[in-house]
C-alpha cells in the first residue's frame, strides 16, 4: 500500500487526506496544534 504524508491540517489538507484515503492510500496528517482546521479555527465573531 502506498503511503501519503501531509503537513498541516487546514481544510485543503483534510480534504486531500479524505480523498486519498478513499482512493486506497495510507494517509498520515501531521499538525503542530492540538485543534484541527488550520486558519479557519482562528476566525472570531465580534461579541461571541
Amino acid at each position: 500500500m502506498k503511503k501519503i504524508i501531509t503537513v498541516g491540517d487546514g481544510m485543503s489538507r483534510l480534504s486531500t487526506g479524505i480523498y486519498t484515503l478513499q482512493s486506497g492510500f495510507d494517509v498520515t496528517i501531521y499538525e503542530k496544534h492540538t485543534i484541527p482546521s488550520g486558519v479557519s479555527k482562528s476566525w472570531t465573531k465580534k461579541g461571541a
